[in-house]
């Protein structure tokens, strides 16, 4: 398909070549007609001979002949009825039609070299002296076809500019750079990911330093190193201290262990109780009947009163008209708590607590001399109600309102604890 495109075209490109130098020679008064080339290939024959043409002669003999009328005709008429109106031309003398002729075949010849190998054939084969000069050309149509079939050889040049067009549709392959800047937006947004650590850096942090608080407030530590004591030491998350003074006088302290770390308790609002203790004042050897308060870190409770029931959190038992406690060294019930409903009384004396409810009508149990129980190392020692006396046994006297705060802030699972020693 695509070479009879290719001559196809070389067809119609030789015909538009053709029709417009004839109609230029007509425009410049020539009388030009490209199918006088094919007449002009026809042999001449006249008298047997083959005329000898000078070109420069014959040229100007052509021009004189074109100005007139009879050229007319080539313009209109199609290239048949140009030989027939040239035919009477060549009735005149011989030689000047054999002249007339000539000129057309050497103008067609220099116009279309690639007729020559044509024109030279007929003119050494048919001879000279037969007019019928009118007849072949009528009938020799044909023979004028063959050359143009034969420049589609010579044609293929023409399409070969269809080879440069493949180029043309090259540039896309340019289209794809288009596509790669959107790549490198993505690095335009990585910088604000960096941006967040730097204000990162806990501003918070010193908020975190500024609330710690010491383990021990100095208030406590003061009593922890006279005492000889550490925060190490320390059980539970309650503490009741007591500083010994002037015999019989001293003071009492509250602490409590909040977050790990031990802060100062008020009670009624008051953080240094004033109380009285031992009418001897504090010794670590306690023996029975003498009447020194202990030295000592110990737990507290139970509890135990005049009521029924009381509001704290602490052991509790009510005081009831059976109940002893024994102060005989030489009893099995040495420093406990006995009922006469056991039967197996074997102590020679001890305190009938309900026959000092003005004492024991509010009081905590201080854990002096227990597991073991030592003989004659001290029993009955009770943080109780000071009676406005001026001294105790061997107790702890505060009046009645810090019992009752006692009561409502210590707690049996906070494991109070106690810390008595002599501050002067």
């Amino acid at each position: 398909m695509k070479n009879r495109k290719r001559i196809l075209l070389g067809l119609g490109i030789l015909a538009a070549v053709l029709i417009a130098a004839g109609a230029l020679s007509a425009v410049l008064g020539k009388g030009f007609s490209p199918f006088s080339l094919f007449a002009a290939q026809q042999p001449a024959e006249i008298a047997g001979t083959l005329p000898v043409i000078d070109p420069i002669a014959e040229m100007s003999r052509a021009a004189e002949k074109t100005a007139a009328p009879t050229t007319a005709p080539t313009t209109t008429a199609p290239g048949t009825e140009a030989r027939t109106t040239e035919a009477p031309a060549t009735k005149a003398p011989t030689t000047d039609a054999l002249t007339t002729e000539a000129p057309t075949t050497e103008i067609t010849t220099t116009e279309a070299p690639e007729t020559e190998e044509t024109t030279a054939e007929p003119a050494t084969e048919e001879p000279v002296t037969e007019p019928p000069v009118t007849e072949p050309p009528a009938t020799e149509p044909p023979v004028t076809q063959s050359p143009l079939t034969e420049p589609p050889a010579t044609e293929p040049p023409a399409t070969e500019p269809p080879a440069t067009e493949p180029p043309a549709t090259e540039p896309p392959v340019t289209e794809p750079p288009s596509t790669e800047p959107p790549a490198t937006e993505p690095p335009a947004t990585e910088p604000p990911e960096t941006e967040p650590p730097a204000t990162e850096p806990p501003a918070t942090e010193p908020p975190e330093t500024e609330p710690e608080a010491p383990a021990v407030p100095d208030s406590l530590q003061v009593h922890l190193t006279a005492s000889g004591y550490t925060a190490e030491q320390l059980v539970g998350t309650q503490l009741l201290v007591v500083k010994g003074l002037q015999k019989p006088r001293c003071l009492v302290y509250a602490f409590e262990k909040v977050g790990g770390k031990w802060q100062e308790k008020p009670l009624g609002a008051m953080t240094e109780i004033p109380g009285i203790m031992g009418r001897d004042g504090m010794a670590l050897h306690t023996p029975e009947n003498a009447k020194f308060t202990p030295i000592g870190y110990f737990g507290l409770g139970p509890a135990y009163g005049e009521a029924a029931s009381e509001d704290t959190a602490l052991e509790y038992y009510q005081i009831q008209s059976e109940d002893y406690w024994v102060i005989d060294p030489d009893s099995k019930y040495y420093n406990q708590l006995y009922k006469t409903h056991y039967g197996d009384k074997d102590w020679k004396y001890a305190e009938e607590m309900i026959a000092l409810l003005q004492y024991y009508a509010l009081c905590i149990f201080v854990q002096k001399n227990i597991n073991p129980i030592v003989y004659n190392e001290g029993s009955a020692i009770f943080v109780h109600i000071d009676r406005l006396d001026n001294s105790t046994s061997g107790c702890i006297g505060v009046e009645r309102w810090v019992m009752e705060a006692l009561f409502r802030w210590l707690r049996a699972d906070a494991s109070p604890h106690i810390l008595l020693y002599p501050g002067e």
